[in-house]
């Protein structure tokens, strides 16, 4: 932890100078070159067609005006993994299952050679899991030495993680279990774990001990994902800390036991894996050529180096910033969704009207002044997810830094060529979230940051529609026209009153 803290601070000193060094450049550079005033890039998935087909129809009519530029943002490769065999959604990583032989699984073994030599490993109370097919519970597990150094009392928990609602319990007594098993088991009724449920099982301590961290770390549970239908993803050292991603290289205290519900459709699901397989193969021959001859119509596909699921949206981003910082000379770049509307004139006004105020005081103006580095609205305070989609493993703090809101924000060239050229090589983690990691990645820096005060229009979040807004968001294709329409009619996106 302490090691991580270290590296976050010096990332972040990095960025603070990098960024500042980036933004005066850049800034007398934007007064002195007749450049294209905004370039926009446009977040798609490869499926969404439809959608590119109703924002070239509407709203973009009105860059060609303006003089503009655009891109439809899509990643290059497709994820060769159906969808039903996907470990997750979000994802593209294949799910690997083999219930062959086997009527009742745990999620924990014992290690015997572990045991023998009391090898010291990581130890945790806790861990979560994701259920891939429904389950069963039907015990619940401890390792006696845990048992013994707690006093003889300890609670083991199995927690709906997004809820917290505890799902079944089971007291253990070192007195009343003696069988002079090493693992200590207790029955509790059945209980359906349906596909795509996420627990946590945590070992709480009661007692004379309760409340306290155990130092306790003599534990030879070896892990066991149940032939594949459980994943582990998370660790929990105490109760009161943030969970911490999983590794192999632990272990904890506790398990559980459980059984295969509908066993008869997960073997179908298996057979026909093959078949599958061939069928996403043709399908997706059929989408590269629809892409393939889209992007040669309509010229305003730009493919960057990723595959095309959720969880890369946030590398997706960074490639975008990077091939902007080379092909995209612009003083500023707007990044937006395929499901928005942007009021490209309302943005327009504040952009003219930032750079010729620039003009006039690029050479004497503090740093802060009339300057527009980052231009959205922005999300304060958002809470860290431990769970779902938006599952955070590799954030550590409880809330965010500011992010804005995807649908539509501007950046500055000098913080564009931080993020797509002296940063590329060290910004990128895993972050869940484009938006999230965007406010990550500039958080050491700290560019000045607007969110609607004395400018023309404010950003939009969500769908709420406001007439006076930059954007309108979270638009199905049929309300993508009709927005247009009342534009058309009455410039109005929200409709005409």
């Amino acid at each position: 932890m302490r090691l991580y803290i270290f590296l976050s601070f010096i990332i972040g000193i990095m960025s603070f100078f990098l960024i500042r060094s980036t933004l005066y450049v850049v800034q007398d550079a934007e007064v002195k070159k007749n450049e294209l005033l905004l370039f926009i890039g446009i977040m798609s998935s490869q499926n969404n067609s439809e959608a590119r087909q109703s924002i070239r129809d509407t709203w973009l009519n009105l860059t060609g005006e303006q003089g503009l530029k655009y891109y439809f943002l899509l990643g290059k490769e497709v994820c060769n993994v159906p969808p039903e065999d996907r470990l997750y959604k979000e994802a593209c990583t294949e799910w690997t299952v083999d219930i062959k032989g086997s009527s009742e699984f745990s999620t924990g073994e014992a290690d015997i050679l572990r045991a023998r030599i009391f090898q010291k490993t990581e130890a945790y109370v806790g861990f979560t899991f994701l259920v891939h097919h429904s389950v069963v519970i039907h015990r619940l597990n401890i390792q006696r030495g845990f048992l013994v150094a707690a006093g003889g009392f300890v609670k083991l928990n199995l927690i709906n993680s997004v809820t917290r609602e505890k799902i079944v319990s089971a007291t253990f007594s070192d007195v009343e279990n003696n069988s002079g098993s090493d693992l200590l088991e207790k029955s509790v009724e059945p209980y359906l774990l349906p596909k795509g449920f996420e627990g946590q099982v945590i070992v709480e301590l009661i007692g004379n001990n309760s409340g306290k961290n155990l130092d306790y770390s003599e534990c030879w549970l070896q892990w066991n994902n149940a032939s594949g239908l459980i994943t582990f993803l998370q660790l929990v050292r105490n109760i009161n800390e943030k969970p911490v991603p999983f590794h192999y290289v632990s272990c904890t205290f506790a398990s559980l036991t459980f059984t295969l519900h509908e066993r008869g459709e997960l073997e179908s699901h298996i057979a026909s894996k093959l078949d599958r397989k061939k069928t996403w193969e043709n399908e997706i021959k059929s989408l590269k050529s629809k892409l393939l001859r889209e992007s040669e119509e309509k010229k305003d596909i730009l493919f960057l180096d990723v595959v095309d699921v959720y969880r890369n949206l946030p590398r997706k981003l960074l490639h975008f910033f990077k091939w902007a910082h080379f092909n995209a000379e612009s003083s500023y770049l707007l990044k937006t969704d395929d499901d928005t509307f942007i009021n490209i004139g309302e943005v327009m006004k504040t952009l003219k009207t930032v750079r010729t105020i620039q003009s006039k005081k690029a050479l004497t103006r503090p740093a802060t002044e009339f300057s527009l580095d980052w231009w959205s609205s922005f999300r304060e305070g958002w809470p860290v997810h431990s769970f779902g989609k938006w599952r955070e493993d590799n954030y550590r703090s409880a809330t965010y830094p500011p992010f804005p809101c995807g649908a539509g924000y501007v950046l500055s060239q000098g913080v564009v060529q931080f993020l797509g050229n002296r940063a590329f090589n060290f910004l990128y983690q895993d972050f869940q979230g484009e938006d999230v990691s965007l406010g990550i990645w500039l958080a050491g820096a700290n560019p000045l940051r607007i969110t609607g005060d004395n400018i023309s229009c404010e950003w939009a979040c969500d769908g709420t529609c406001n007439p006076r807004a930059c954007n309108r968001a979270e638009l199905s294709v049929d309300a993508m026209y009709q927005a247009w329409d009342a534009y058309k009619n009455c410039s109005n996106f929200c409709g005409c009153h």
